[in-house]
């Protein structure tokens, strides 16, 4: 099962743009990557460009068409599927991937900016969706689903044991 989550930026003109990201949307792991790799805002900039996310990679980059890749270990035994499964994962885990593989983004969750009461209640209207995260113009906030949004920190993608 995938924890959803949806990335978004405060825009100029105080409208939210936003994408969704499918997999691994619990602070420990998106968060940290955000707080990590996306402070900078070229790097966010880039990343909202990709749209709708499979998952979230260290680099604002999509890879090409790994869902196609991905089909393609069906075809091999079990010892070349897990050795190509290791080196693909290994070559595709630093990126972004488009979830919709298709040039055109009208499949996406969010394709337009909204105003931001629209937004929020987008995103309380969506039972799916676990965790948002938000840039403000200076630092990443965050809200699990159905609690407001609070500062993102170091201490809050610390890994439960």
């Amino acid at each position: 099962m995938s924890t959803r989550s949806i990335i978004a930026t405060t825009n100029p003109d105080h409208t939210i743009s936003a994408i969704y990201c499918h997999s691994d949307g619990y602070p420990s792991r998106v968060g940290k990557l955000l707080l990590d790799h996306y402070t900078n805002p070229d790097d966010i900039t880039r990343l909202m460009g990709l749209g709708d996310l499979s998952w979230l990679g260290d680099k604002p980059e999509d890879p090409g068409d790994l869902w196609e890749r991905e089909k393609l270990f069906h075809a091999l035994d079990h010892k070349d599927r897990c050795k190509a499964f290791d080196e693909y994962w290994d070559d595709v885990s630093q990126y972004s991937s488009n979830a919709t593989n298709s040039c055109e983004h009208s499949e996406r969750m969010f394709p337009k900016p909204l105003p931001r009461a629209e937004f929020d209640q987008a995103v309380e209207d969506s039972i799916m969706i676990a965790y948002v995260y938000l840039w403000d113009g200076t630092q990443w906030q965050y809200k699990h689903r159905g609690d407001g949004f609070a500062p993102l920190t170091p201490k809050t993608v610390e890994v439960e044991d």
